[in-house]
């Protein structure tokens, strides 16, 4: 890759611990058929050899790679501190154990620049399954922030997608160390911007085999239930980060029924995790304090899940469910907004 010019992609990648499989990673990028990239290496507190390995790579390539390096504050600020370090024209992200195609950000910048649009959509694959938005082509944000708000199968990872840096006005991410953080940036991403391109092509390869992985610990659960439990808690405060960042008047002008749907979701997804050491009603109890909101605010999607057989049968599958006895156990303790 020759770096002369400005670049045109930014791509971040925030590393923990992950010396193992970051060569793979890094050498994919290095791969790039785009002639113009940078890309942001943020140390974000690992103990093992991955700093000697950027190091590595940045003597090898420095016209491509940059590092800095911070405490480690969880992978949403280790995003943002990538974001904040990036002087691309677009923006993208990478995790430390995937990997793209050799093409893969050229395709995407060219989808951006030839159809006028400030986000590109990818597909993934992960253990043999695509997994992608049912969309295609280009389409309005508006719009499908609704359906996201509504429906919730855009999937929020924000590796799929190229970003316009315009669209980072402010800091997406919450200063917290937080599981799932991709939720808190994609809805702000998707109102600032104006168009979307779904591109149907797989260029990301997501990869399950870094045993140190968030993912692999949360399925694990076993003796850190506890700390697994207040990440998930932590999860909660999107909708309290959405509304700051969103504005809260913008959200309950264009937004208000669709977000009072997510919402539902947010507490329905919180309250079907298999906690050991939390009933059902400690659960909701715990949900909808934290989310500040009152059974009458989520009322729509208890209704809409109540008159659905297909929806919960979707529930169950979607949740790993052995049968529908714990989501009516959940719904039981909505009765009091679930009545027509």
């Amino acid at each position: 890759m020759n770096n002369n010019l400005a670049p045109k992609v930014s791509i971040c990648i925030s590393v923990h611990n992950t010396a193992h499989l970051l060569p793979r990673c890094l050498d994919s990028v290095v791969a790039q058929s785009l002639n113009s990239v940078e890309v942001i290496l943020v140390n974000n507190g690992s103990t093992d050899n991955s700093l000697q390995i950027m190091e590595e790579y940045h003597l090898r390539f420095p016209e491509i790679f940059k590092i800095c390096s911070q405490e480690d504050r969880g992978l949403a600020q280790g995003r943002q501190s990538g974001i904040n370090h990036a002087t691309g024209e677009y923006i993208t992200f990478l995790d430390a154990d995937d990997y793209v195609t050799n093409e893969a950000y050229e395709k995407m910048y060219l989808s951006a620049i030839r159809n006028g649009v400030e986000i590109v959509e990818c597909q993934t694959i992960r253990d043999g399954q695509l997994i992608c938005s049912d969309y295609e082509g280009i389409h309005k944000t508006e719009q499908i922030l609704k359906d996201y708000f509504l429906n919730g199968d855009m999937p929020s990872m924000l590796w799929m997608r190229l970003y316009k840096k315009s669209l980072f006005d402010q800091p997406v991410f919450p200063n917290i160390y937080v599981n799932n953080e991709d939720i808190f940036a994609l809805p702000y991403l998707l109102y600032k911007a104006k168009n979307i391109y779904f591109l149907k092509e797989q260029l990301h390869f997501y990869t399950t085999d870094n045993e140190h992985s968030v993912m692999i610990g949360v399925k694990k659960k076993g003796y850190e239930e506890d700390k697994i439990i207040k990440n998930r808690i932590k999860t909660l405060c999107v909708k309290e980060h959405l509304e700051n960042i969103i504005g809260k008047k913008v959200i309950d002008s264009e937004f208000s029924q669709e977000f009072r749907i997510y919402i539902g979701r947010l507490i329905l997804d919180f309250c079907l995790n298999d906690f050991r050491t939390l009933s059902a009603n400690k659960m909701v109890e715990l949900a909808l304090e934290k989310l500040g909101v009152n059974y009458s605010d989520i009322q729509p999607i208890y209704k809409k899940i109540k008159y659905n057989n297909n929806l919960i049968q979707w529930l169950v599958n979607a949740f790993g469910l052995k049968s529908t006895a714990k989501l009516y156990r959940i719904l039981t303790r909505a009765r009091d907004f679930v009545r027509a």
